[in-house]
Protein backbone atom coordinates (compact mmCIF):
# COMPACT_ATOMS: atom_id res chain seq x y z
CA UNK A 1 0.00 0.00 0.00
CA UNK A 2 0.95 3.29 -0.81
CA UNK A 3 -1.29 5.73 0.41
CA UNK A 4 -3.38 6.18 3.44
CA UNK A 5 -7.04 6.12 3.58
CA UNK A 6 -8.84 7.80 6.55
CA UNK A 7 -11.88 6.75 7.28
CA UNK A 8 -14.37 7.89 10.01
CA UNK A 9 -17.96 6.12 11.01
CA UNK A 10 -21.26 8.36 11.23
CA UNK A 11 -22.92 5.48 12.59
CA UNK A 12 -22.29 2.18 14.13
CA UNK A 13 -22.48 -0.05 10.85
CA UNK A 14 -21.24 2.83 8.29
CA UNK A 15 -17.35 4.07 7.65
CA UNK A 16 -16.89 6.91 4.66
CA UNK A 17 -13.46 7.83 3.40
CA UNK A 18 -12.69 11.34 5.32
CA UNK A 19 -9.25 11.81 3.33
CA UNK A 20 -6.40 9.47 1.00
CA UNK A 21 -3.18 10.99 2.22
CA UNK A 22 -0.08 11.08 -0.58
CA UNK A 23 3.18 12.09 0.18
CA UNK A 24 3.70 16.01 0.04
CA UNK A 25 5.26 16.05 -3.45
CA UNK A 26 5.75 12.87 -5.73
CA UNK A 27 6.15 13.61 -9.16
CA UNK A 28 4.27 10.38 -10.38
CA UNK A 29 2.73 7.13 -9.24
CA UNK A 30 6.28 5.58 -9.46
CA UNK A 31 7.73 7.80 -6.45
CA UNK A 32 5.28 6.93 -3.95
CA UNK A 33 6.99 4.58 -1.07
CA UNK A 34 5.49 1.84 0.92
CA UNK A 35 3.66 2.57 4.05
CA UNK A 36 4.64 0.89 6.80
CA UNK A 37 2.94 2.00 10.11
CA UNK A 38 0.48 4.45 11.03
CA UNK A 39 0.17 6.34 14.68
CA UNK A 40 -2.66 8.91 15.76
CA UNK A 41 -1.93 11.28 18.35
CA UNK A 42 -3.15 10.99 21.38
CA UNK A 43 -5.75 13.97 20.75
CA UNK A 44 -6.66 12.77 17.47
CA UNK A 45 -5.76 15.90 15.63
CA UNK A 46 -2.78 14.19 13.74
CA UNK A 47 -1.88 11.29 12.60
CA UNK A 48 2.23 10.17 11.33
CA UNK A 49 2.67 8.10 8.61
CA UNK A 50 5.36 6.13 8.04
CA UNK A 51 6.90 5.81 4.78
CA UNK A 52 9.66 3.49 3.60
CA UNK A 53 11.70 2.46 0.40
CA UNK A 54 10.16 1.09 -3.01
CA UNK A 55 12.04 1.23 -6.38
CA UNK A 56 12.56 3.84 -9.33
CA UNK A 57 10.27 1.27 -11.41
CA UNK A 58 7.18 0.99 -8.76
CA UNK A 59 7.97 -2.76 -7.77
CA UNK A 60 8.56 -2.61 -4.09
CA UNK A 61 11.65 -2.62 -2.13
CA UNK A 62 11.96 -4.44 1.29
CA UNK A 63 14.82 -3.18 2.52
CA UNK A 64 16.67 -6.14 3.31
CA UNK A 65 20.07 -5.32 2.48
CA UNK A 66 22.09 -4.03 5.68
CA UNK A 67 24.08 -1.56 3.50
CA UNK A 68 23.25 2.16 3.64
CA UNK A 69 21.06 4.04 1.32
CA UNK A 70 22.86 6.12 -1.51
CA UNK A 71 20.10 9.05 -1.27
CA UNK A 72 22.03 10.76 -4.48
CA UNK A 73 20.74 7.59 -6.41
CA UNK A 74 17.71 8.55 -8.76
CA UNK A 75 16.13 5.06 -8.10
CA UNK A 76 15.83 5.89 -3.82
CA UNK A 77 15.94 10.12 -4.04
CA UNK A 78 12.40 10.24 -3.79
CA UNK A 79 11.87 7.36 -1.52
CA UNK A 80 14.05 8.28 1.40
CA UNK A 81 12.96 7.02 5.03
CA UNK A 82 10.39 9.43 6.11
CA UNK A 83 7.57 10.28 8.88
CA UNK A 84 5.20 12.75 7.48
CA UNK A 85 2.34 13.90 9.62
CA UNK A 86 -0.85 15.49 8.95
CA UNK A 87 -3.55 17.36 10.57
CA UNK A 88 -7.03 17.51 10.73
CA UNK A 89 -8.50 20.40 8.87
CA UNK A 90 -11.03 22.32 10.25
CA UNK A 91 -14.85 23.04 8.88
CA UNK A 92 -14.49 19.33 6.75
CA UNK A 93 -11.19 20.82 4.74
CA UNK A 94 -9.68 17.39 5.72
CA UNK A 95 -6.67 16.63 6.81
CA UNK A 96 -3.68 18.62 5.66
CA UNK A 97 0.16 17.88 5.43
CA UNK A 98 1.60 19.70 8.31
CA UNK A 99 5.38 18.53 8.55
CA UNK A 100 8.07 15.88 7.94
CA UNK A 101 9.98 14.93 10.38
CA UNK A 102 14.48 14.90 8.81
CA UNK A 103 14.71 11.30 9.36
CA UNK A 104 16.92 10.23 6.83
CA UNK A 105 19.37 12.93 9.05
CA UNK A 106 19.30 9.50 11.53
CA UNK A 107 18.05 6.82 9.68
CA UNK A 108 19.67 5.74 6.99
CA UNK A 109 17.11 2.22 6.31
CA UNK A 110 13.17 2.14 6.39
CA UNK A 111 11.49 3.93 9.49
CA UNK A 112 9.29 0.69 10.02
CA UNK A 113 7.44 2.55 13.13
CA UNK A 114 6.48 5.64 15.20
CA UNK A 115 4.66 6.34 18.34
CA UNK A 116 3.25 9.18 19.81
CA UNK A 117 4.38 9.34 23.94
CA UNK A 118 0.78 9.99 25.77
CA UNK A 119 1.08 13.68 26.05
CA UNK A 120 1.99 13.95 22.17
CA UNK A 121 4.99 15.62 23.19
CA UNK A 122 7.29 13.28 21.52
CA UNK A 123 7.61 10.87 18.77
CA UNK A 124 9.33 7.49 18.54
CA UNK A 125 10.65 5.97 15.49
CA UNK A 126 12.03 2.54 15.03
CA UNK A 127 13.91 2.01 12.08
CA UNK A 128 15.69 -1.13 10.53
CA UNK A 129 18.82 0.51 10.72
CA UNK A 130 18.83 -0.84 14.62
CA UNK A 131 18.25 2.80 15.49
CA UNK A 132 15.84 4.32 17.47
CA UNK A 133 15.10 7.99 17.33
CA UNK A 134 12.91 10.72 19.43
CA UNK A 135 11.08 13.82 18.38
CA UNK A 136 9.99 16.95 19.96
CA UNK A 137 7.00 17.69 18.68
CA UNK A 138 5.65 19.39 17.01
CA UNK A 139 9.31 21.42 17.10
CA UNK A 140 10.52 18.22 14.45
CA UNK A 141 14.07 17.56 16.19
CA UNK A 142 15.96 14.49 17.07
CA UNK A 143 16.65 14.90 20.81
CA UNK A 144 18.39 11.62 21.10
CA UNK A 145 19.23 8.63 18.88
CA UNK A 146 18.77 4.96 21.10
CA UNK A 147 21.11 2.38 20.20
CA UNK A 148 21.77 -1.46 21.00
CA UNK A 149 19.82 -3.51 19.11
CA UNK A 150 21.54 -5.78 16.69
CA UNK A 151 19.70 -5.89 14.37
CA UNK A 152 15.83 -4.66 12.28
CA UNK A 153 14.13 -2.57 15.17
CA UNK A 154 10.32 -3.48 13.72
CA UNK A 155 8.04 -1.63 16.88
CA UNK A 156 8.41 0.81 19.71
CA UNK A 157 5.65 2.10 22.09
CA UNK A 158 5.31 4.53 25.14
CA UNK A 159 4.10 4.50 28.69
CA UNK A 160 3.15 7.90 29.46
CA UNK A 161 6.23 10.33 28.55
CA UNK A 162 9.17 8.73 30.35
CA UNK A 163 8.74 4.79 29.14
CA UNK A 164 10.11 3.24 25.86
CA UNK A 165 9.57 -0.37 24.51
CA UNK A 166 11.03 -1.19 21.13
CA UNK A 167 11.45 -4.78 19.77
CA UNK A 168 13.15 -6.29 16.82
CA UNK A 169 15.13 -9.02 14.40
CA UNK A 170 17.62 -9.76 17.63
CA UNK A 171 14.63 -11.44 19.28
CA UNK A 172 14.78 -9.05 22.34
CA UNK A 173 12.37 -6.41 24.05
CA UNK A 174 14.21 -3.04 25.41
CA UNK A 175 13.09 -0.82 27.74
CA UNK A 176 14.45 2.78 27.83
CA UNK A 177 13.62 5.41 30.14
CA UNK A 178 13.88 9.63 30.00
CA UNK A 179 16.12 11.10 32.20
CA UNK A 180 15.31 15.22 31.80
CA UNK A 181 18.61 17.19 32.19
CA UNK A 182 18.72 19.52 35.11
CA UNK A 183 19.84 22.29 33.10
CA UNK A 184 17.39 22.37 30.90
CA UNK A 185 18.58 20.57 27.78
CA UNK A 186 17.70 17.77 25.56
CA UNK A 187 16.39 14.74 27.62
CA UNK A 188 18.52 11.60 27.67
CA UNK A 189 17.11 8.01 27.50
CA UNK A 190 18.86 4.81 29.45
CA UNK A 191 18.04 1.29 28.94
CA UNK A 192 16.91 -0.07 32.37
CA UNK A 193 15.93 -4.16 30.72
CA UNK A 194 16.40 -6.06 27.87
CA UNK A 195 14.23 -8.98 27.68
CA UNK A 196 15.06 -12.16 26.08
CA UNK A 197 14.20 -15.69 25.24
CA UNK A 198 11.91 -15.22 22.24
CA UNK A 199 13.04 -18.08 19.72
CA UNK A 200 12.38 -15.72 16.72
CA UNK A 201 11.79 -12.15 15.81
CA UNK A 202 9.36 -9.88 18.06
CA UNK A 203 7.54 -7.94 15.46
CA UNK A 204 5.15 -5.61 17.62
CA UNK A 205 4.39 -4.43 20.86
CA UNK A 206 2.43 -2.83 23.60
CA UNK A 207 1.83 -1.70 27.02
CA UNK A 208 -1.77 -2.30 28.86
CA UNK A 209 -3.90 0.23 29.49
CA UNK A 210 -2.24 0.28 32.69
CA UNK A 211 1.12 0.18 31.93
CA UNK A 212 1.62 -2.71 34.35
CA UNK A 213 2.30 -5.52 31.91
CA UNK A 214 4.03 -5.55 28.35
Amino acid sequence: MMSVTVASAPSRCKLRCAATLLPPSPSSALDLPIVWHLAFHPAGTYLAVCRGLSSANGTPYYDTTPDVVDRSSPATAVTSPSIDVYSAGKNDVGWLHALSLPTPSVHSRTVRCASFSSSGRWIAAAGFDGIVSIWSFPGAECVAALEGHESEVKSVCWRGDRTVATCGRDKTVWVWERFDDSDGGEPEFECVAVLSGHAGDVKTIVFASDGVLL
